[in-house]
């Protein structure tokens, strides 16, 4: 409950800026911690310049389809949410 209303404070308050082009509301994650939601974004590499570069790959063009769509392949799925 603390932190929906830590939420709410937040969504009136910057409601209430007159100066604001956007409108802010309440949704299924209002009463998570800022932590709770970072946790929810997935895998998040948090790699040295170096460990990038190694990384790197230069993949040929050649032969390359003019499209490709992937929900025939089954690689992606429907939007969920």
């Amino acid at each position: 409950m603390e932190q929906f209303s830590k939420s709410m404070d937040a969504i009136s308050a910057h409601n209430a800026n007159e100066a604001k082009t956007s409108s802010m509301g309440l949704n299924q994650f209002s009463d998570w911690t800022k932590e709770e939601f970072k946790k929810s974004l997935g895998l998040k590499m948090n790699l040295q310049k170096e460990d990038r570069e190694k990384r790197v790959r230069t993949l040929s063009v050649e032969n390359l389809a003019d499209s490709v769509d992937w929900r025939t392949k089954g690689a992606v799925t429907e939007v969920k949410n």
